[in-house]
């Protein structure tokens, strides 16, 4: 009875897997077992595993055909680019070994190429490697099953380079604009850049990217003149459509942004500028494109340095608003910039006996202070600041390690004011021809410019942003970096070098500086 009962069930199973056609095999066998069960007892275990072998086959038919017994068809059937010259389809259909799949092609226009590629049923992704840009490609894909045909799967694709998006253009100080995109492709062999001007209305090619490259700083920009800009992804010899427009213009400042990167810094000639060696600036910075004038000192300067006398000789060597303040110590330069970020409502940089207020700081020494060399400089903060002497080397030899801040010819009296060329200090930027690359006056010659840094021997690691030892200077106590030259100390041209050192004590009055700050 239970051998019966069994059977019915199964029997039941393969009606709603298989129809009525193999109901009636089964409904005698079911009658055959009230008649010889005795018999049948010994093939109990022959008949269940037929029947379970029967029912396997069901599923298994049933996994291949349709409701209406067609061949069933794959299902999200998908494709994407892997290359200029690649795509991948992927598809899914049911787990089975006997069946095959048929992949037919074309191209733009053209006809379709049958069997353009023969898969076995176990597969679900395959890689076309032999496509063109600029095509359109087309594909269908077939279940073959008992040589019968599934209904036809079919995708498209336009394989074209994809157009950068997303152009934005950012103001970075008064003669730079960076632009950045978004890159939509990962076969573009670089991006082009083309520039408009307000003042002309057509469009240059002007720079061309690497690959993978999503920003570019278009430098010496004139202040007051708009411009346009669009870039687009090339390969070879395709290109992409062009992304948006953005436009932009700069205004006066008197800052040029310098953008972050890497250097090599000092020389293997002088021992002081020993060893050469690699130096990473993180993140960009706007440098003074002047150094820090009489009027810009004298109209801040003039609460907090009441008691300071100028030493023996100022005035004697250039007097005006425009000509460079001289004959300062580096004390008095962190209370100016201190003053200045107050006055602008900025941050200020630094702190002495845990006070950001120079008025809080008393006189400015004459000679070497305690508390004034424990001065703390922040560095994250949005004030006004001098330049370590990494930064400044990094400034004057921006893009190609140049020798000068103009190139690497020798200094003359068309370049900079240096040695017997005027005897005295000259008005800020007098010497268009001996700008640095990105556009900073007098970085060689006029005056000596303070940095921030304690004077120390290098170290041949490769450093990031540093900011000189915290230890007192090994040449003298507290020596403090000069660079730059200037009008009565370059006769031999040496010291106009970018890579130069020059030292003072911290609280001689002796050079000028020129500021940074974050953008």
């Amino acid at each position: 009875m239970v051998l019966l009962v069994m059977y019915l069930i199964l029997t039941s199973i393969l009606k709603l897997l298989l129809g009525d056609s193999i109901m009636n095999l089964f409904s005698s066998l079911s009658k055959m077992l009230y008649i010889k069960e005795l018999i049948m007892k010994k093939y109990t275990f022959l008949i269940i595993s037929g029947v379970l072998a029967l029912i396997l086959y069901a599923c298994s038919k049933d996994s291949i055909y349709e409701a209406d017994n067609s061949i069933k068809a794959v299902e999200n059937l998908t494709l994407k680019c892997t290359g200029p010259n690649s795509v991948e389809l992927e598809w899914k259909f049911p787990d089975n070994s006997q069946c095959s799949f048929r992949l037919d092609k074309k191209t733009n226009e053209s006809d379709w190429v049958e069997n353009y590629a023969e898969l076995n049923g176990d597969m679900r992704n395959w890689t076309d490697t032999s496509v063109e840009l600029d095509q359109i490609l087309y594909y269908r894909l077939f279940t073959i099953y008992e040589n019968n045909l599934s209904e036809e799967k079919v995708i498209s694709f336009n394989n074209k380079i994809a157009s950068p998006s997303g152009l934005t253009t950012i103001v970075l100080g008064e003669s730079s604009i960076q632009l950045n995109w978004t890159d939509d492709t990962f076969d573009e062999a670089g991006t082009i850049i083309d520039r408009k001007e307000s003042t002309d209305s057509l469009w240059k090619e002007v720079f061309t990217t690497p690959e993978n490259i999503v920003t570019w700083l278009d430098i010496n920009r004139s202040p007051g003149i708009f411009y346009s800009y669009r870039v687009k992804a090339y390969f070879k010899t395709y290109t992409s459509e062009y992304s948006n427009e953005s436009q932009n213009s700069t205004t006066a400042t008197s800052f040029i942004y310098v953008p972050s990167g890497t250097f090599t810094m000092g020389s293997n000639n002088n021992t002081d500028e020993q060893p050469a060696h690699q130096v990473t600036i993180s993140r960009g910075f706007l440098i003074g494109k002047y150094e820090v004038t009489q009027k810009e000192w004298n109209d801040l300067m003039s609460g907090y340095t009441a008691h300071i006398e100028y030493p023996y000789g100022y005035g004697k060597f250039g007097t005006g608003d425009d000509y460079p303040i001289y004959f300062i110590s580096w004390y008095s330069t962190l209370v100016y910039c201190n003053a200045r970020s107050i006055a602008e409502g900025l941050a200020p940089c630094y702190s002495i006996k845990g006070s950001t207020d120079p008025s809080a700081w008393g006189l400015i020494p004459e000679g070497y202070d305690e508390d004034w060399e424990s001065a703390v400089l922040n560095t994250d903060v949005n004030g006004y600041r001098l330049p370590t002497e990494a930064e400044w080397e990094y400034a004057a030899r921006y893009g190609d390690n140049r020798i000068y801040p103009w190139g690497n010819d020798l200094p003359s009296a068309e370049l900079a004011n240096f040695g017997d060329n005027a005897g005295f200090t000259t008005p800020v930027g007098s010497y268009p021809l001996g700008n640095s690359k990105l556009g900073m006056c007098d970085m060689a010659g006029n005056v000596w410019e303070h940095c921030w840094d304690k004077a120390d021997v290098y170290s041949a690691d490769s450093v990031t942003d540093p900011t000189g030892s915290p230890e007192p200077s090994p040449f003298t106590y507290n020596a403090r970096i000069l660079r730059g030259g200037s009008w009565y100390h370059s006769h031999d041209k040496t010291t106009l070098r970018s890579c130069f050192r020059n030292i003072t004590s911290s609280g001689m009055q002796s050079g000028g500086f020129r500021i940074v700050k974050l953008p």
